[in-house]
């Protein structure tokens, strides 16, 4: 995988608040000591992930379904209401091959 700090910073631990299609829940990867990632979201393991640069791509194994997220990593630089840099992860998902429904995390704040 190509991981810039970007990247990296996704796979280091972090719970990102993320709305997919209106629904709230968490969604978390983590990083092995053989550079292994895997995560959840809404509880549910992710496979097929795939990190590199700013792409970010992975599938949700559900109770008798599947969805397939796909999207960007994307580093903003507000410098407005006190937040000069973060990090947000947003796109858009399929439910068992089907549909496009949007996806966002909440941002990610680096540097206030």
């Amino acid at each position: 995988m190509a991981w810039n700090f970007i990247s990296k910073l996704v796979i280091s631990g972090p719970q990102w608040p993320v709305n997919g299609n209106g629904f709230q829940g968490i969604l978390h990867f983590q990083l092995d000591n053989n550079g292994n990632v895997s995560g959840t979201v809404y509880g549910d393991s992710l496979s097929n992930i795939i990190i590199e640069n700013n792409f970010i791509q992975f599938r949700r194994n559900g109770n008798g379904f599947h969805q397939i997220w796909t999207g960007a990593i994307v580093d903003l630089q507000f410098g407005q209401g006190g937040i000069d840099h973060g990090v947000v992860l947003m796109g858009t998902f399929t439910h068992d091959d089907q549909g496009c429904f949007g996806w966002t995390t909440e941002p990610l704040v680096l540097a206030v």
